[in-house]
């Protein structure tokens, strides 16, 4: 069925509405009931739900829908986050119970989706591309499947690296004149800065206000200014490490992570990324994790995934990133 078309009927006794601050239990229970089916084991936890509703600029009365049955169950959610700067790549959330995935909800979700970000593109500087991503993993599903239907394409895809640390990890070898030290609360800013110029030339990125990103750190990731790391040369910031005490999208993992590593361009080629995703590595070791993880772009433009791989770091799991072009652009 393509978008025009008219939607098929629900069920009856299903209701369509946005989400409520007491949902969500009830979008707990539908994320783990997915991950359970495609994953084999439940990924996320209520502090999960309650930090991505608290994003800056998110707004469950009309950035989301719910699909709830008789007894409050959640049977499928939609959400759209449009939090970057300049509006030009939102995110996107569909998800549908397992048991329901044959039925006309997912299409409800997807018409929503459809109906919300058309709203986007008035927000964006004129000229300027949009596009709405989603990603799922793993692919194919009976979701990703209507997803094509409906118009989005398979767009990229993004690895899951993770290295075990069974021992105490050998000191980082830092290029000559570069030192390293933990952050404060007041070098927020600068570590801000220094992320956005780091990651300026990485593919679709697109920096976060400060609020929104700060938020991300403390909350949504529980990390804290000592697991925040700057490197400096000459008593200037040319690197940043920020670690956490688990993986966003797999809390229940036990997993240290990397949630974000970038040296500017004028220090690339020195060894100064190794040695920072090292130094994280033994900042997690002594706080229990034996397994450290984190996400990188499959296409890497600056050659992050053999950076990686040369500090023994492996693929796990690799998720698949659809498109939408709401408006096409520069």
């Amino acid at each position: 069925m393509k978008p025009s078309e008219p939607l098929p009927p629900l069920d009856a006794g299903l209701v369509l509405r946005p989400f409520v601050a007491g949902d969500a239990q009830a979008s707990l229970d539908l994320v783990n009931a997915i991950s359970q089916v495609d994953e084999g084991k439940t990924r996320y936890t209520l502090a999960h739900i309650h930090s991505s509703w608290a994003s800056p600029g998110f707004d469950l009365s009309s950035d989301s829908l719910g699909v709830f049955d008789r007894d409050g169950s959640c049977l499928g959610e939609a959400e759209v986050y449009d939090t970057d700067v300049e509006h030009v790549r939102p995110l996107a959330f569909v998800g549908v119970h397992p048991a329901f995935r044959e039925t006309p909800i997912g299409r409800h979700l997807l018409a929503f989706l459809d109906e919300r970000l058309q709203e986007v593109p008035e927000r964006a500087a004129d000229g300027l591309r949009v596009a709405a991503v989603t990603i799922f993993m793993p692919d194919p599903t009976p979701m990703t499947a209507l997803l094509r239907e409906w118009g989005w394409v398979e767009h990229r895809h993004y690895w899951t690296m993770a290295i075990d640390v069974p021992e105490r990890p050998p000191e980082p070898d830092w290029p000559e004149g570069i030192t390293v030290r933990a952050c404060t609360p007041a070098d927020a800013p600068v570590l801000h800065r220094v992320e956005n110029e780091a990651f300026a030339d990485h593919f679709g990125f697109e920096p976060r206000p400060f609020d929104v990103w700060h938020l991300a750190l403390t909350e949504f990731l529980g990390s804290s200014p000592d697991m925040w790391f700057l490197a400096e040369s000459e008593g200037e910031p040319v690197g940043m490490c920020v670690c956490a005490m688990e993986q966003p999208d797999d809390p229940l993992a036990g997993s240290g992570y990397i949630a974000s590593l970038g040296v500017l361009r004028s220090h690339r080629g020195r060894g100064l990324g190794l040695a920072l995703l090292r130094h994280g590595i033994a900042t997690l070791y002594p706080r229990g994790r034996r397994r450290v993880t984190l996400h990188v772009d499959s296409e890497s433009l600056t050659g992050a995934t053999r950076l990686y791989e040369r500090a023994g770091m492996s693929v796990v799991r690799t998720s698949v990133a659809f498109e939408r072009e709401l408006r096409p652009g520069r």
